[in-house]
């Protein structure tokens, strides 16, 4: 019979072919003899020193809000998801990586002779959604997306490529609804999308000093208009109105500017003073 001992541990028996071995590491020294009988000595033992396989180095790099790659990875490698089963890895092309969330990627280098690699771990982590803000349009195709930088990206709500962003806002948006994310990169997966709306104003107040101000209904704009004598309301979209009342002496002008106003009642001004 045979026996085997682990750095300077306790001799301990061998009663089969084989013997399965816990708590090695790189440089355990793990030695093996053949014991006495009789008159015969134990024979000298024959040391084995375990090496360890080098530590993967594989670089992971985010691509979408629940895709990801993993590259420079090689034949012998393995890896797992969070605390998924290993996955045998068997050439060295990328690996494409579908429905993650903020998770961590274990990566391992089989030892064959060698003890397995120490673990790699690759933290993916998945931003909040951004708390972008809007400016709504004045005359047309002029409304912004603001509070912005270039982590992130935007869309029209229902399209299916975004568009990179490079800057503290983004000009020159129809009304409409929008979404904003973060971008992915690195580790990083691409966030959860804001959805934002852009609107139209209705109408906007030049006071007379020229002092300039935007409304979303046209009797807001009257109504401010009412307390600032010589302003000018100026239509910047068709509107429909409810009554507009006028209690108090005051001056203003309403410019159509080609629009045109619709009213619910029978008089759109009616005059109270």
């Amino acid at each position: 019979g045979m026996q085997y001992q682990i750095d300077n541990g306790a001799w301990n028996d061998i009663s089969g072919e084989s013997v399965d071995l816990t708590g090695l590491s790189n440089g355990t020294v793990i030695c093996v003899r053949t014991k006495g009988t009789g008159t015969t000595l134990f024979s000298q033992p024959q040391d084995i020193t375990l090496a360890q396989a080098e530590k993967p180095t594989v670089t992971f790099t985010a691509t979408d809000a629940n895709t990801g790659t993993l590259s420079g990875v090689t034949t012998g490698m393995k890896y797992k998801i969070g605390d998924g089963e290993w996955n045998e890895i068997s050439s060295n092309a990328d690996i494409s990586l579908n429905d993650l969330s903020a998770c961590t990627i274990s990566i391992m280098r089989n030892g064959g002779e060698e003890l397995d690699s120490d673990a790699q771990t690759i933290t993916v982590t998945k931003p909040n959604a951004p708390a972008a803000s809007v400016q709504n349009c004045i005359n047309g195709n002029d409304g912004k997306l603001t509070g912005v930088n270039n982590t992130m990206e935007y869309r029209s709500s229902g399209a299916g490529s975004w568009t990179a962003i490079d800057g503290s806002e983004v000009p020159g948006l129809a009304a409409g609804s929008y979404e904003v994310r973060y971008k992915a990169s690195g580790n990083a997966l691409a966030s959860a999308p804001q959805t934002v709306t852009i609107g139209s104003y209705a109408a906007q107040l030049t006071k007379s000093n020229n002092d300039v101000s935007y409304y979303d209904s046209l009797i807001d704009a009257v109504n401010a208009a009412k307390n600032n004598s010589g302003s000018t309301v100026k239509l910047l979209q068709n509107c429909a109105s409810g009554q507009i009342s006028i209690t108090d002496a005051c001056k203003f002008t309403i410019d159509l500017n080609g629009r045109t106003i619709t009213s619910t009642d029978t008089a759109l001004i009616r005059l109270e003073t």
